[in-house]
């Protein structure tokens, strides 16, 4: 029985989906799970991000919105830096 990478949840046979970005991927309990663990997050609301990211120097950021407050929030982080480690757990060969 597998067992989901970003939630933990108890996969059954034939349950789930499989995602691979590069290096990073594995099966999931859902669509959400999946982007969250093989995705990429913003650096201003910690969201993941689907589709075309917002490239600046100071970041990665999920729309307009966010890359113009530039500033990375420290609550914030903290909710991202969890997904991350959430999604990447100790022993996953996978670094945050």
């Amino acid at each position: 029985m597998d067992v989901c990478p970003t939630c933990g949840e108890h996969l059954q046979a034939g349950e789930g989906l499989t995602l691979r970005v590069g290096e990073r991927g594995g099966r999931f309990c859902s669509l959400q799970c999946g982007v969250s663990g093989v995705g990429l997050m913003c650096d201003h609301c910690a969201c993941p991000i689907l589709g075309k990211a917002v490239r600046t120097q100071r970041g990665l950021y999920c729309c307009h919105a966010c890359a113009g407050h530039g500033a990375r929030v420290p609550a914030l982080e903290a909710k991202r830096d969890a997904g991350l480690a959430m999604a990447n757990p100790p022993g996953s060969g996978r670094a945050l």
